[in-house]
């Protein structure tokens, strides 16, 4: 029973980091939205034509900063959890042929030397990043779920902090 839990478990969560995909592309429109924003009112400032309090100027150029930064990192986060997902994707198909499994039954116990041989040809610093993820003992999926959670949180900080600076700039308004 504990398998066939453990398959479920992995293919809700392979299903999360699908939608990863589609949670980033829409926060790619609204950093692009809100750096265009940061953009158009910098441009403006100098032509005499901004008719924004000082205090609500200032505010609203934090929080669309901000609002890209919390962005752009939800997006690291998503791409990290959807090319985890497509990794997981393919390995599980790869341990399902007869090759796989004849490869993996030749693997000695001890695999301290074949992770030193599989990060020998990444550059520093993610040769160290690697061997850390591969001694880790921490599973994969859970690794791909944190990162799909994070990319949600980091998502609705960045909604909830552009939509502010919206808001803060239009009460701004002379």
């Amino acid at each position: 029973m504990a398998d066939v839990e453990r398959e479920f478990m992995e293919q809700v969560w392979l299903s999360t980091a699908r939608g990863a995909k589609a949670i980033g592309d829409l926060a790619n429109w609204t950093v692009g939205g809100a750096a265009a924003s940061v953009a158009l009112i910098i441009s403006s400032l100098g032509d005499g034509n901004a008719h924004v309090h000082d205090f609500e100027l200032h505010l609203t150029l934090l929080l669309l900063i901000t609002a890209v930064v919390s962005g752009t990192v939800a997006r690291y986060f998503g791409v990290l959890a959807a090319s985890t997902g497509e990794s997981l994707e393919v390995v599980a198909k790869w341990i399902a042929t007869d090759q796989a499994k004849r490869v993996i039954a030749g693997l000695p116990d001890d695999k301290t030397d074949l992770s030193k041989k599989v990060v020998e040809p990444f550059l520093w610093p993610l040769s160290v990043l690697i061997a850390r993820g591969i001694s880790r003992d921490k599973d994969p999926f859970h690794r791909m779920v944190l990162y799909a959670s994070l990319q949600s949180i980091f998502t609705a900080m960045h909604f909830v902090v552009f939509v502010s600076a919206l808001i803060t700039f239009v009460v701004g308004l002379n």
